[in-house]
């Protein structure tokens, strides 16, 4: 159900980008909520993964543009 309608509405461009985004608002979720005993309703779960989204693919956008490596050390 949330897969086809990701990927029908273009937030997602395939079930390869959808798997991942679930993976990643999976592990959000289990941080974020499941650690503080909140409850997450299927409209929580649509939002994170939104937001997922967006925050991958900003990502992605940055390493293919950056000419430089990102192999550097934050202290």
């Amino acid at each position: 159900m949330l897969k086809q309608f990701f990927i029908d509405t273009g937030i997602v461009k395939d079930e390869e980008e959808f798997k991942e985004v679930m993976e990643a608002t999976t592990a959000v979720i289990k941080v974020d909520r499941t650690s503080q005993g909140k409850k997450t309703s299927i409209q929580d779960v649509f939002e994170i993964a939104v937001n997922t989204t967006l925050a991958l693919r900003r990502c992605t956008q940055y390493i293919n543009s950056s000419s430089s490596s990102c192999d550097t050390e934050v202290s």
